[in-house]
């Protein structure tokens, strides 16, 4: 009998019942850094010294255990396999911290920015009460994902971006999106 024989985990191999060496292995393991609004590398690709970029990403996906979502090999699961929303969870973080505006209209990076944000939010688990946590948690995510959608803009944003981050209240997502399409009609 092995020493994890009497912890509970799940068909995907993650042990649910405390941490575990197993669990950190596992490719669809999330520690707290794991989130949409990590920073992965400390410099944003610009279109230039690729290879550098390339080997800074690849070396920290590969510590991550999250290579295999780029590279395929971390292949997902049926729907109806029991580490199927763990791979959702894990492919829709990393679509979030690669999604950017690039050559895209600011109307059409949010409208990809929004669809990845609701795929993750329906596989991701709200804290389960209406308590002061949950609402905390709920701000925390509002935020996370107004600087995610801020930082994805193009340069040219880059003073508005500030105007947005330094308003009080901050606004929500769709706020901010309505101010950046008013500025841009300007």
């Amino acid at each position: 009998m092995n020493e994890n024989s009497n912890s509970a985990s799940t068909g995907s191999g993650i042990n649910t019942s405390g941490t575990n060496a197993s669990a950190y292995s596992n490719s669809l393991f999330l520690s707290h850094a794991d989130n949409p609004g990590a920073v992965i590398v400390s410099q944003v690709f610009d279109g230039k010294r690729f290879g550098a970029w390339k080997r800074a990403m690849t070396l920290t996906l590969l510590v991550k255990n999250k290579l295999g979502f780029v590279t395929s090999r971390t292949k997902k699961p049926d729907e109806d396999d029991p580490g199927y929303e763990d791979w959702e969870r894990c492919n829709s973080i990393k679509e979030l911290n690669l999604i950017s505006q690039g050559a895209d209209y600011v109307t059409t990076y949010y409208t990809k920015f929004k669809q990845i944000w609701d795929e993750f939010a329906f596989v991701d688990e709200m804290p389960d009460c209406s308590c002061t946590t949950g609402e905390a948690w709920l701000k925390r995510m509002d935020r996370q994902q107004l600087v995610q959608f801020l930082f994805g803009l193009n340069d040219s944003y880059a003073s508005t971006r500030g105007s947005i981050l330094h308003r009080k209240p901050t606004p929500v997502l769709a706020e901010a999106y309505a101010i950046l399409i008013l500025e841009k009609q300007q």
